[in-house]
């Protein structure tokens, strides 16, 4: 389900946000960052979770609803729990991608920071 983010009632990665801040969302190799406008709300087990990331459909980089703390959580969709991340930009680079993809995202992230 789509959501508005004047809707949210979570606060969301300060590192997602400074990332979107620079564009609304990028599909980079096996990643799809998700703009703001994109964001939406699935419910895990019993958790409301907002994707922010999307790695081909299995697994992503999400944050809870109805949290205050800006947390990050790798979500593998067909499994059974969440697991909070250091941080949004860490988890990006090293979430479900090999040596070679990690190298590749994060070049490309580090060129979009530069160029925007």
């Amino acid at each position: 389900m789509e959501i508005k983010l004047s809707e949210l009632e979570s606060t969301l990665p300060p590192d997602y946000l400074e990332l979107v801040s620079q564009f609304d969302g990028a599909t980079l190799d096996t990643c799809s960052v998700l703009g703001l406008n994109d964001i939406y709300e699935v419910v895990f087990h019993e958790d409301t979770l907002i994707i922010l990331v999307d790695f081909m459909g299995e697994s992503g980089l999400v944050a809870l609803q109805d949290t205050s703390d800006g947390a990050t959580y790798y979500a593998e969709y067909k499994g059974d729990e969440l697991v909070r991340q250091s941080s949004f930009r860490e988890a990006l680079i090293n979430s479900h991608t090999s040596s070679e993809r990690r190298a590749f995202l994060f070049s490309s992230f580090i060129f979009i920071y530069i160029v925007f």
